[in-house]
C-alpha cells in the first residue's frame, strides 16, 4: 500500500479510507497507522450521534467511528439516523440529542434549477460520508466469511465479492454442484448407445 498526499483528498481517495476504516484491525499500531495516513478521516469531531459513545473504555474515537461507518455501510436499522446526525449536529460529543431542533454543521442549499438540495460538507469525514451515500447502492460487505478487507465499493452494481480472490472459491463450488448436477445427466446420455433410424 502506499502514501498518498492527502492535502486536498480527490472523491476516490476518501472513499478508499472510508473503505479502510471500515476494515481496520483493532490493534493500537493499525488505528495508529490510519490515524497518520488519513488525518482528515481521523480527526476526532465535534459531534457523534446518540448511542455511540466516543472514548468508551479501552477505545479510540476512531474505533467509534467504526462503529458508526459499519453500521451505515450495512444499511443498519440506525444507518440513516447516524448519517443525519454526522451532516448536521455540533453539539458537544458527552451530550445526547438535544430536545431542541439540531444545529447546522453541513450546509444545505435550495437548488431550483436541479429541483432539489445542494450539500456542502463542512469536513472532510462529512465530505466521505456524502460520497459513501451517493454511493450506497454499490457499499457491499464481500460475501466470503474469510474475507480479511469484507467493506468495499462495488465496480459493478451486482458483485457479491471484493475480488476475484474471495470468488475462487465460491465459483469452484458453484462449477462443481453444476457438473453434479447437469454433468451426470449429460454422461449418461452420452454413454447409451445410439438408436439408427431405419430409412
Amino acid at each position: 500500500m502506499r502514501i498518498q498526499n492527502l492535502a486536498e483528498p480527490t472523491d476516490r481517495n476518501l472513499l478508499d479510507g472510508l473503505c479502510e476504516l471500515a476494515n481496520l484491525r483493532d490493534e493500537p499500531a493499525a488505528i495508529e497507522r490510519f490515524m497518520n495516513r488519513w488525518p482528515q478521516l481521523a480527526e476526532k469531531p465535534p459531534s457523534i450521534p446518540q448511542g455511540v459513545s466516543i472514548g468508551r473504555q479501552g477505545s479510540t474515537h476512531v474505533a467509534d467511528l467504526q462503529v458508526c461507518l459499519r453500521e451505515i455501510w450495512t444499511g443498519g436499522p440506525e444507518a440513516n439516523s447516524l448519517l443525519t446526525a454526522f451532516f448536521l449536529t455540533s453539539y458537544p460529543i458527552s451530550e445526547s440529542f438535544p430536545s431542541s431542533p439540531l444545529p447546522r454543521k453541513g450546509r444545505f442549499e435550495a437548488d431550483w434549477r436541479r429541483s432539489g438540495l445542494v450539500y456542502h460538507p463542512e469536513t472532510h469525514l462529512q465530505k466521505a460520508l456524502y460520497l459513501l451515500l451517493q454511493s450506497s447502492a454499490r457499499a457491499r460487505v464481500c460475501a466470503n466469511p474469510d474475507c480479511p478487507a469484507p467493506y468495499f465499493i462495488a465496480k459493478k452494481p451486482r458483485a457479491r465479492y471484493c475480488s476475484l480472490e474471495c470468488a475462487r472459491p465460491f465459483q469452484r463450488q458453484s462449477k462443481l454442484d453444476w457438473w453434479n448436477r447437469v454433468g451426470s445427466k449429460r454422461r449418461s446420455k452420452r454413454s447409451k448407445p445410439k438408436r439408427r433410424s431405419r430409412r
